[in-house]
Order: structure tokens, then C-alpha cells, then sequence
């Protein structure tokens, strides 16, 4: 009796190892995968935050030529061109507005959406200005339409300056 005894209790003895020895490994294994998810989340923050960094860059990097382009557009505006001559400076303006509209947050789409709402009176206003006066040369109607524009383009300009502004050092 007492071997059977003894068989019994070594047998629980043995069960009793092996679901100690099972709990242990399931909570090591566990704690394991607990450091190995922490650090695939930190490297899925870690490239994120790069990822806000490399688009903040690419957007300020088109700020800056998009600012250039509005400056040269701004600078022609009330002074005598040939129509064909203030073409050719704008499409820089126009290729980089719709770009900021395209990747801009809500604050500066908005202002720029303002001030080429203020650029698009040009041409309808040119195209007429010619047609009701033809004695004037393209580059005196190009002066006429324009300066009341580049007033208006004066105040709406500081505005948009300051979104982009606020958008590249809130970032």
C-alpha cells in the first residue's frame, strides 16, 4: 500500500511540476511577447514621427517655391507686360497654388484658395479690358487690371504667409 502510496504522490508530485513548469513558461512567454509588442510599437511611433518630419519637410520645401511664385506673380502685377510676357511669369504661380491646395492643411487651403480667388479676376477682366478698348496696347491693359488686384492680393497675402508659417513650426 505504502508504494502505491508513494507512486501516487510522486505522480502528483511530477503533475504538480509540470502545471508549475507550464505556468511559468506561459508568463515568460507571455512577458516575451509583451517586450517584443512594446518594441515593434516603438518603432511603429518612431517611423511615423519620421514620416510627419519627411512630410513637414516636403511641405515647406513647397511653401518656399510656392512663396517665390506668388512674389514674382505680385511684383508684375500693376506694371506694364505684353500678355503673352505675364503668361509665361505666372504658370509658376499656378503650378505651385494648385499644389499647396492639394497637400495644405484646411487653415492654408483656405488662404490660398483666398488669394487665387483674387488672382483668377486677371484674366477674365484682361480678356475684356481688350476687347471694350483694342487703341490700348495688351502690356496698358495688363497695368489696368492688375493693380486693383495686387491690392487686393496685398492683404490677402500676409494671410496665407502666416497659415504656412503656422502650419511648418506648429508641426
Amino acid at each position: 500500500m505504502n508504494e502505491y502510496l508513494f507512486v501516487a504522490i510522486t505522480g502528483l508530485s511530477s503533475l504538480l511540476a509540470a502545471v508549475i513548469m507550464a505556468r511559468g513558461t506561459r508568463s515568460a512567454s507571455r512577458n516575451s511577447f509583451l517586450v517584443e509588442l512594446t518594441k515593434v510599437k516603438a518603432g511603429t511611433e518612431r517611423d511615423q514621427e519620421a514620416n510627419r518630419e519627411r512630410a513637414r519637410c516636403n511641405r515647406e520645401a513647397t511653401y518656399k517655391e510656392f512663396v517665390t511664385a506668388f512674389n514674382s506673380t505680385f511684383n508684375i502685377f500693376g506694371t506694364a507686360m505684353d500678355r503673352e510676357q505675364a503668361e509665361k511669369f505666372c504658370q509658376p504661380y499656378l503650378d505651385m497654388v494648385s499644389t499647396v491646395i492639394l497637400i495644405a492643411p484646411p487653415q492654408v487651403r483656405k488662404a490660398a484658395h483666398d488669394a487665387n480667388d483674387a488672382y483668377e479676376k486677371v484674366w477674365p477682366a484682361l480678356d475684356a479690358l481688350e476687347n471694350e478698348s483694342p487703341e490700348k496696347s495688351s502690356a496698358e491693359c495688363w497695368r489696368e487690371v492688375t493693380t486693383p488686384v495686387k491690392i487686393e492680393m496685398k492683404s490677402l497675402g500676409p494671410r496665407l504667409m502666416s497659415a504656412m508659417q503656422h502650419d511648418i513650426t506648429a508641426a
